[in-house]
């Protein structure tokens, strides 16, 4: 039955993906400027003691590996169609056991923009492949990146919006929203198939020169291959106004209701309940303060968010920070901290990156997900640099139902050289670390050299 509802899954990702590019090339086909792309090719050699992050390291891992990759770009003054992807072969042999060969995380993405004086149009898709440990370089968002298993990963998603009247008073905003995920040969019952469709459409209405209301109705459809062969169905009516006081500041409310009906192990239930909202934003000298207070009654437990927050724009960079706390009818309150800081340097940049977020995984357990990254860019000179990147996150159970906590941290350093106008040379060390409850820790050091050369054409 998994493998039946995996390969559906994975047709019906296949079929929105193929659906978007051609939509997106055939509004594309009367572009008159010509397009521009560009041909890489990528050989790496790395030497990994534990590759496949394994309580028993079987020995280190020597791989190369040869990516063929592309873009392409058409761009006129209103409408830009963007294409790539990346394909390869890599060849590896651990402690002298033999040679394996496997694909080097194949991938595509598509999207095309188009902007008219009083409609858009966004149309995007991308699909993935990747071996599960390196879930969490691709994608560090997501709680499931952290967890160490054997198998891989496909993940094919695709996104359309339609903004009609943008500028008039009266607009519609139409989207759709499409994302596939599959595993296979995975062992961790937490890493499940997944397939989830939202559909939407928003109503705007601008009721005076500084008040503007709004409309919508938001279906979800999510269909997962876990234990309990859980599928959900919901629709979100929402209402919302905006007013710009002549201070500056911006008042917003929002009213909705959300209807559901979840099935799991052939047992529908069914929630309904309503959220209100009220959100403030002062905008400042430099840069601006705002709030904003929400009760949401659509889960098992109603719970009350109050969160503020600042921005401040600094001398050739940008910080930004807020924290809500979120209490759970019955329950204690649950800090949440976002930051972010970004700054250009004379000889480069740096950034900062802290998120947390509250999620409810299919066993009804509250999951909190920290994620801290850092990046420190260096220009030695006109021709080479220096890259740095750190990244934490941890997952925990803050329900207290016993689910697991998961921790991963990587550090990356690599020195980068243009050695001619299409050829360039990278060398870089990875820490890769992974922890989980009552389990002992994984850690995996690898060295590597990348040679790359870039074949600029166009058309």
């Amino acid at each position: 039955m998994r493998h039946k509802t995996r390969r559906a899954v994975h047709k019906t990702g296949l079929t929105a993906a193929v659906a978007v590019f051609t939509a997106a090339t055939a509004v594309a086909q009367n572009v008159n400027n010509p397009a521009s792309g560009k041909l890489t090719f990528a050989t790496k050699i790395d030497a990994n003691t534990n590759r496949s992050l394994s309580t028993t390291p079987a020995g280190t891992t020597f791989a190369i590996s040869e990516t063929l990759g592309f873009s392409l770009k058409s761009e006129t003054s209103t409408q830009i169609l963007s294409l790539s992807g990346s394909a390869g072969l890599s060849i590896a042999t651990t402690g002298g056991s033999g040679t394996s060969t496997s694909t080097t995380s194949p991938s595509f993405t598509l999207s095309y923009q188009r902007n008219a004086a009083n409609a858009d149009l966004n149309l995007s898709a991308s699909t993935r492949s990747n071996n599960v440990n390196s879930s969490y370089l691709a994608d560090p968002t997501m709680p499931t990146s952290l967890i160490v298993d054997t198998g891989t990963r496909d993940r094919t998603t695709a996104a359309l919006k339609a903004n009609l009247g943008k500028n008039a008073p009266f607009g519609v905003t139409l989207s759709a929203n499409y994302d596939n995920i599959n595993y296979t040969g995975t062992t961790n019952p937490a890493l499940f198939d997944s397939n989830a469709l939202t559909l939407g459409a928003t109503a705007q209405l601008r009721l005076s020169p500084v008040t503007r209301a709004s409309l919508s109705i938001t279906r979800n459809d999510t269909q997962l291959s876990d234990v309990l062969s859980t599928t959900s169905q919901g629709l979100t009516y929402g209402f919302g106004i905006t007013h710009d006081l002549a201070s500056g500041l911006t008042i917003s409310g929002n009213l909705g209701y959300l209807d559901k009906r979840t099935t799991a192990s052939g047992v529908t239930t069914q929630i309904a309940g309503l959220t209100a909202g009220i959100n403030a934003t002062q905008p400042l000298v430099r840069g601006s303060i705002f709030g904003g207070l929400k009760y949401d009654a659509t889960g098992t437990t109603p719970k009350t968010v109050l969160n503020f927050g600042r921005t401040i724009d600094l001398p050739n960079g940008t910080l930004k920070a807020s924290i809500a706390a979120d209490w759970p009818q019955g329950g204690s309150a649950r800090l949440l901290g976002n930051a972010s800081y970004s700054k250009t340097l004379a000889d480069g940049s740096f950034s900062l990156n802290l998120s947390q977020s509250l999620s409810t995984n299919n066993l009804s357990q509250d999951i909190r997900y920290s994620n801290l990254s850092v990046a420190y860019q260096k220009n030695i000179n006109s021709v080479s640099g220096l890259n740095l990147s750190l990244g934490l996150s941890r997952s925990e159970d803050v329900s207290g139902t016993g689910a697991p906590t998961f921790d991963r941290s990587i550090f990356s350093a690599s020195y980068n050289r243009t050695l001619t106008q299409d050829w360039g040379l990278s060398v870089g060390f990875l820490h890769d670390q992974s922890r989980r409850t009552a389990s002992a820790g994984v850690v995996s050091d690898s060295v590597f050299l990348t040679v790359t050369r870039g074949i600029q054409f166009g058309f």
